[in-house]
């Protein structure tokens, strides 16, 4: 007799739109001392490539949540949750190569000082970043790639579509948005 094999044809089903159909939410307020910071982003990739490397943003006063960036090409926005309440300014950022798990060595990463956004985290509230984080990864002439980024002021427009788009995340009615 045969075992029966539609079981885990099922579960695998089950398990693959589980992965693709989770999409960012806002957390649950879990303290009056926090925020929420949220980062637009840009990611393209012109090769067949995957990004070889990933982003932190460093910032002023240092807190204990690390603003992390991973290049992704199907999301407009970085959801940092958990901010203390205080107000900062992005002093730098450093590059990390891409490594699946493990530690990266400090030789390996690049840092480069910056004088950036500052923001005000409140309590209860969401915070948009001034600036969208714009990452391409293309094609060099010499069949190479070269990973490139930079930080651009939102445009107004831009701005109240991302607001607008985020106020319908999950659990967006837990918070406030700030001007």
């Amino acid at each position: 007799m045969k075992p029966n094999k539609a079981p885990y044809g099922v579960m695998i089903i089950l398990c693959v739109f589980t992965l693709f159909s989770c999409s960012q939410k806002f957390p649950k307020p879990i303290s009056k001392e926090e925020g929420v910071l949220v980062i637009a982003h840009n990611a393209t990739n012109e090769t067949q490539f995957n990004f070889g490397f990933k982003y932190e943003l460093n910032y002023l006063p240092e807190a204990s949540v690390q603003i992390k960036i991973k290049p992704n090409t199907t999301s407009d926005f970085i959801i940092i949750d958990h901010f203390p309440v205080g107000e900062y300014w992005i002093s730098g950022v450093t590059t990390l190569p891409d490594h699946s798990g493990g530690t990266i060595p400090l030789s390996q990463r690049n840092k480069k000082t910056i004088n950036g956004d500052s923001f005000d985290i409140k309590p209860g509230q969401v915070t948009l970043l001034d600036s969208q984080f714009i990452v391409v990864n293309a094609r060099r002439t010499d069949s190479g790639t070269v990973q490139s980024w930079k930080l651009k002021k939102l445009d107004d427009n831009y701005r109240n579509a991302l607001v607008n788009n985020l106020k319908k995340l999950e659990n967006s009615q837990l918070w406030s948005f700030s001007d």
